[in-house]
C-alpha cells in the first residue's frame, strides 16, 4: 500500500492523517468538515515549507561538494603548471604579449606538442608559437579576457614576477 511505505514515511504518514481527517469530518456538519479543509490546508502548507527547507539544504550540501570537487581539481591543474613553470626563463613580457623560454621542450617535440595541447584549451590566448628547437613560447593573449580566469591571472603574476629586465 503506497500510504504506508516506509521508505517515504514522512509523506505517507502525512497522507495517511489527511485521508483520516477527511474521513472523520464527513460524519460532522458542513462548518465542522469545513474546519477540517482549514486545518489539513494549513497543514499541508507546514509540511510543503519543511520539504522546501530540506531540498534547499540537499541541493546547497550538493553545490558544496561540487565546488569543492572543482577547487581540488583545480588546484591539482595548478601544481601541474607550477611544475612546468618551475624551469621558465621569461625572456620578454608586455601586458598581452610574453616570450618565455622552457627547458622541458628544448629539443623535446613530445613535450611541445603536450604544452601545444595544453596552450590551445585557453580561449583567452589569441594565439601562440611553440618552439622545440629554441625551446621558446611565445603566447598572444587579451589582457581584458584574462582578468576573467583567475587561474590565467595566477599564472600572469607569477611570470611578472620572474621578468627580470637586464
Amino acid at each position: 500500500m503506497i500510504l504506508l511505505e516506509p521508505s517515504k514515511s514522512k509523506l505517507s504518514l502525512g497522507m495517511l492523517a489527511s485521508l483520516v481527517l477527511c474521513l472523520t469530518s464527513l460524519p460532522l456538519s458542513s462548518k465542522g468538515h469545513k474546519a477540517a479543509g482549514i486545518i489539513f490546508s494549513g497543514l499541508s502548507f507546514v509540511h510543503i515549507h519543511h520539504y522546501r527547507r530540506g531540498l534547499h539544504r540537499h541541493l546547497r550540501k550538493e553545490r558544496d561538494r561540487m565546488n569543492n570537487i572543482l577547487e581540488e581539481l583545480s588546484g591539482s591543474l595548478r601544481k601541474k603548471m607550477l611544475q612546468h613553470v618551475a624551469g621558465v626563463q621569461v625572456l620578454h613580457y608586455i601586458p598581452g604579449r610574453v616570450r618565455i623560454y622552457f627547458r622541458q621542450i628544448y629539443n623535446s617535440p613530445a613535450k611541445a606538442e603536450e604544452l601545444r595541447n595544453y596552450l590551445g584549451g585557453f580561449k583567452e590566448i589569441r594565439s601562440f608559437t611553440v618552439n622545440h628547437q629554441t625551446g621558446t613560447v611565445l603566447i598572444e593573449y587579451s589582457p581584458e579576457a584574462v582578468a576573467g580566469n583567475k587561474f590565467l591571472q595566477e599564472i600572469e603574476k607569477l611570470i611578472v614576477s620572474r621578468y627580470d629586465r637586464r
